[in-house]
């Protein structure tokens, strides 16, 4: 899909967590979880690790607990629902532009 797509971990990229969370709605900072850098597509949710760690610097934002116990994790959870966790961020992210694009 993307011609020069990174995957990056969320503690490998200079982004601070104000700036990871900037968008005012946790719905929006998960969508922005994917975006453009100069061309390049960054994607900070590469692996089921790169999830757990955004979803425990969230749960520092909103004071919520967000991801499941270190059990789950270490039986592979994050692996296993990566991929539903992407599908939904992109629905989102379609979403959101679709509103953006009626205004």
């Amino acid at each position: 899909m993307f011609e020069n797509h990174i995957v990056s971990n969320v503690d490998d990229i200079s982004l601070d967590t104000p700036t990871l969370f900037a968008g005012g709605r946790l719905c929006l900072d998960f969508v922005n979880t994917a975006f453009q850098n100069r061309g390049v597509h960054v994607e900070l949710l590469g692996s089921g690790e790169a999830l757990r760690r955004w979803l425990r610097l969230a749960e520092g934002v909103t004071g919520k607990m967000l991801s499941p116990d270190d059990a789950a994790w270490n039986a592979g959870y994050g692996e296993r629902v990566l991929p539903k966790v992407i599908r939904l961020r992109n629905a989102l992210h379609d979403l959101v532009l679709s509103v953006i694009e009626k205004t």
